[in-house]
């Protein structure tokens, strides 16, 4: 009696591309240190006349996002 074979075709995953791929989508592009001179602006609700700035101490920005 010989083995049945499948009439779906075997599905082989490299996990080393796979892993490879996963790296690449998670490139930064930029990454901004402390001290850039980058702020984030925002208004309360409580004085809608007034702006406020927040120095932002790093971030990143990340490829395809």
């Amino acid at each position: 009696m010989g083995a049945s074979l499948s009439p779906r075709s075997a599905q082989v995953i490299d996990l080393d591309t796979v892993r490879q791929r996963q790296q690449a989508q998670k490139c930064l592009v930029r990454l901004a240190p402390e001290l850039d001179g980058l702020e984030m602006v925002y208004q309360l609700a409580a004085s809608p006349g007034a702006y406020y700035g927040m120095p932002i101490l790093a971030w990143g920005l990340r490829e395809g996002w």
